[in-house]
């Protein structure tokens, strides 16, 4: 991922899952721009499983 700022290429920090709605989930994706000191949180929502 770029940075919306400097277009540098952002450093993936860590990743977890949040919850929005209730039943919901997302996988949330942290990146920082080390040039510009820009953070970006990016949250996916997660497939349903299979049943």
């Amino acid at each position: 991922m770029n940075c919306p700022n400097c277009n540098k290429a952002m450093k993936y920090l860590r990743g977890d899952m949040s919850t929005g709605k209730p039943g919901k989930k997302y996988d949330r994706s942290f990146y920082e721009c080390r040039f510009c000191d820009v953070w970006v949180t990016v949250e996916l929502p997660q497939e349903k499983e299979a049943e």
